[in-house]
């Protein structure tokens, strides 16, 4: 199956998990909608703060070569550039960062607009 891009004229609700979804069923959403779509070509996530590593696993498994995942939030309001704010969400989209800025799989880039947008390229 060719990939399929997900545009923005699409029904994003038919791939995008709500917000207030538990973690554990959201994986398992993510997992049955793009294993129904097949490999695709661009995906976007705006998961709960702490569940961003596992998200862009599962979504990286199932990304076309080339394909663009988006991820929104990833400056959180410039709360990740100050050193004195630990709470739990900052903390896990640092570690989020992080992890994105030294995947030798991918190509990044965070976009700062609004809260910030994460670009992730497979490489």
């Amino acid at each position: 199956m060719a990939p399929r891009s997900i545009g923005l004229d699409d029904d994003l609700s038919a791939y995008v998990p709500a917000h207030s979804t538990p973690p554990d069923e959201v994986r398992r959403q993510l997992i049955e909608r793009t294993e129904a779509l097949g490999d695709a070509a661009g995906m976007q996530i705006a998961p709960e703060q702490g569940e961003f590593l596992t998200m862009l696993t599962a979504l990286l498994a199932r990304l076309a070569p080339k394909g663009l995942i988006c991820v929104d939030n990833t400056l959180w309001s410039g709360a990740v550039i100050d050193l004195d704010n630990h709470d739990t969400d900052t903390e896990a989209i640092r570690r989020f960062n992080d992890h994105v800025a030294a995947d030798v799989r991918t190509r990044q880039v965070i976009v700062p607009i609004g809260d910030g947008l994460t670009l992730i390229r497979n490489a």
